[in-house]
């Protein structure tokens, strides 16, 4: 009788055991459904390799953090490289005509950068060097972000605890849902850098245009130079500097205009000769005085030939008695230049020369003289030697060889004494 009791008791105690677990049980139940209608367990996502949908046993996620993004490098020859900083730090170097693929975070803006300016070989030209240089004007990619709201419809796997009449049980189905995320991106993902060639042009003119700078490739200037430059106009003094050549990388070229295309670093340098000419003057109070030159210039270490006439007749009856002006000498400030009337010297410097000149009149006075000294004859002759000579023919029996000679004595002298006395004797 007692033990029945104790059974009877123990099982009343299990009974309300299990009620009370089944209550529990109803109460918690709806949360601990819900819970499990939340839980995601995979999804499908397309292959494109393999043309199908392919099952990912982990919970949909947005896509990774990083990006590729592509950098070349156009225009640099390929013995040349560049150095790549991105957000400020060195990542590497890219040889020109390369391309590479650099992993940054795609969720924040970047700054890519390359050297602005890459130097080429140099060359010399005349003692001046000068090169070739690569530049980037854009050397700088400043990569925005672009962030935009995204919509997909996503494959979700769902488990779900199911109820039956007496007991629960786990059960899984697919279905298709919308889901709203928020995609930051790069906006762009590649760049080139486009490097362009410029060659140093150096230009020298002494008269003109001085310069040094760089010039595009392939780019036309045009070279000028005077054809004449004065340097000194005085009265007795000029020189001036005469386009001579332009050296266009040791290469000489006669036009003053020169077009030029540059397609490699240029040395251009233009050469003069210089001339200086010497005002030659020259002056005579008689005379006429040729020049070589009739202008009187002549360039330094030019031969200048000064002439005029050694002898001149002097005005009047002076000159028709043969008085003349004799040439004396070429005078300057120096003093004698010359003895002779033609004077020929190298012009190293001005000159003023002026003709001196000396006054010869001995034949005037020889003839003077003569003349005086045939009159007296002549007067002697007349008044003392012709009576005695015509009494001496009348008394001496002519004879026709003396009377010839006679007469012919007679006749000379008769001519002499009209000569002198410039009239006729009868």
């Amino acid at each position: 009788m007692k033990k029945h009791f104790l059974t009877k008791i123990n099982t009343h105690k299990v009974i309300k055991l299990n009620l009370m677990l089944i209550l529990l049980t109803l109460l918690l139940l709806p949360h601990f459904i819900q819970k499990v209608n939340a839980e995601e367990i995979g999804y499908y996502q397309y292959d494109s390799r393999l043309g199908a949908w392919v099952w990912i046993s982990k919970p949909w996620r947005p896509t990774a953090t990083t990006t590729l993004i592509t950098v070349s490098i156009k225009g640099l020859p390929s013995e040349y490289s560049i150095e790549l900083i991105i957000d400020g730090k060195t990542v590497g170097i890219i040889q020109g005509g390369e391309s590479k693929r650099f992993e940054v975070d795609k969720k924040s803006y970047h700054t890519v950068q390359v050297n602005k300016e890459v130097r080429g070989a140099l060359v010399n030209y005349g003692n001046v060097t000068i090169g070739t240089r690569y530049v980037c004007p854009g050397n700088i990619w400043n990569i925005e972000l672009v962030v935009r709201e995204v919509t997909e419809l996503v494959p979700v796997w769902y488990r779900i605890l199911v109820k039956n009449d007496s007991s629960y049980y786990w059960d899984y189905y697919v279905t298709y849902e919308y889901r709203t995320r928020l995609i930051s991106d790069l906006a762009e993902k590649g760049h080139v850098f486009e490097y362009f060639t410029e060659h140093e042009l150096y230009v020298m003119d002494p008269y003109g245009l001085k310069s040094i700078g760089w010039v595009k490739d392939g780019e036309n200037t045009i070279l000028s130079a005077k054809s004449i430059i004065i340097i000194r106009d005085e009265p007795d003094i000029k020189e001036r500097a005469v386009f001579k050549n332009w050296v266009i990388n040791d290469i000489p070229l006669e036009n003053n205009i020169v077009p030029l295309k540059i397609d490699k670093p240029t040395v251009a340098i233009a050469e003069y000769t210089f001339e200086t000419k010497y005002k030659i003057k020259v002056e005579s109070k008689f005379g006429h005085i040729t020049l070589n030159k009739p202008d009187g210039w002549y360039f330094k270490g030019e031969e200048a030939i000064v002439l005029i006439e050694p002898e001149i007749p002097m005005d009047g009856w002076i000159g028709m008695l043969g008085g003349k002006m004799v040439f004396n000498g070429w005078y300057s400030e120096k003093g004698l230049e010359s003895k002779d009337a033609t004077f020929k010297f190298i012009v190293e410097e001005p000159k003023n020369l002026k003709a001196e000149w000396k006054v010869d009149e001995s034949k005037p006075i020889i003839i003077v003289l003569t003349l005086i000294a045939s009159i007296i004859i002549a007067l002697f002759f007349v008044f003392y030697k012709k009576p005695i000579l015509i009494k001496r023919l009348k008394s001496v029996k002519p004879e026709n060889e003396e009377l010839a000679k006679l007469k012919a004595e007679v006749e000379k002298l008769k001519k002499i004494i009209e000569t002198q006395l410039g009239k006729t004797i009868e």
